[in-house]
């Protein structure tokens, strides 16, 4: 009998500490993300104030993530460090010099390329892009060149009526072209084209990364890109997979802890059966 509730209880044990490991992390792989995550800290912010006031899981992503603070700056923030150990810092994306300066880098060449490309194609609405800047490489008061290592990702969005297919083909080869022409080295594209409105629904999209920049038109015209009804199709069903996962997940829980409570008072009532049968 024993031996039963033992095994049982080892069970149970084992399904909690499971249900628990996956939705708030284990103290040991926590232990070791603070230790990276501080290791980082001090690679990165040696001259910085910076303090981890506390670390968390993220069950979705399966990451942890360390709420950090700068009283000197008086500010918050979070980084945290990836499954393949990759880190994401908050800091560096919100508030640090490199970032001010890749933001007004991007709001020059975005300025420069607008005024270049408009004329070229008369449904052109908006061009940003962005960079990745060094540590201490640049200073704030250093303006965009051609000249500069960093590559930039472009993000192109033109407005207009509807447009078949080749015509957005047409259209994205020929801003690849005066962009890589004109001595600008991008990184990738981003293009949109959407619908004149108050809905300005979106007609096309397209990605080009850098493996992709010296395309032809007609390669460029045998991508898969948009959204058609297939892949919109293909996402539905995928996402309801999921959903239906999740359901038979918690419902097998859900039986094997009613299952083991309906196992434990029958053994129970067996016993009680058995000591009443013994005592009359």
């Amino acid at each position: 009998m024993k031996k039963i509730f033992g095994f049982i209880l080892i069970i149970l044990v084992f399904l909690v500490g499971f249900i628990y490991n996956e939705f708030n992390g284990n103290p040991l792989s926590k232990y070791f993300a603070k230790r990276e995550i501080s290791k980082y800290i001090s690679a990165n912010y040696s001259d910085k104030d910076f303090e981890i006031i506390s670390i968390g899981y993220n069950f979705k992503f399966h990451n942890y993530a360390a709420n950090i603070e700068s009283k000197k700056e008086n500010i918050k923030f979070v980084i945290d460090i990836k499954g393949d150990g990759r880190f994401y810092d908050e800091y560096y994306y919100s508030y640090s010099a490199e970032q001010k300066i890749a933001r007004k880098f991007g709001e020059q060449l975005s300025k420069i390329l607008y005024e270049e490309l408009k004329e070229k194609v008369p449904d052109l609405k908006a061009v940003a892009t962005s960079f990745e800047i060094e540590r201490g490489k640049y200073l704030f008061t250093d303006e965009y060149s051609k000249n500069i290592k960093e590559q930039p990702a472009i993000s192109i969005g033109f407005v207009g009526d509807q447009v078949t297919k080749e015509e957005f083909v047409n259209k994205v080869y020929l801003v690849k072209e005066a962009v890589i022409k004109g001595g600008y080295k991008p990184k990738s594209f981003n293009f949109n084209y959407n619908a004149q409105g108050d809905k300005g629904a979106l007609i096309y999209s397209l990605n080009l990364d850098e493996s992709q920049l010296n395309l032809s038109k007609e390669e460029i015209n045998n991508i898969k890109f948009g959204f058609d009804e297939g892949t919109k199709e293909e996402l539905r069903k995928n996402a309801a997979k999921n959903k239906f996962l999740l359901k038979v997940y918690i419902i097998g829980i859900l039986g094997f802890v009613i299952g083991t409570a309906l196992f434990i008072t029958a053994i129970i009532n067996k016993e009680k059966k058995r000591k009443n049968i013994e005592s009359s």
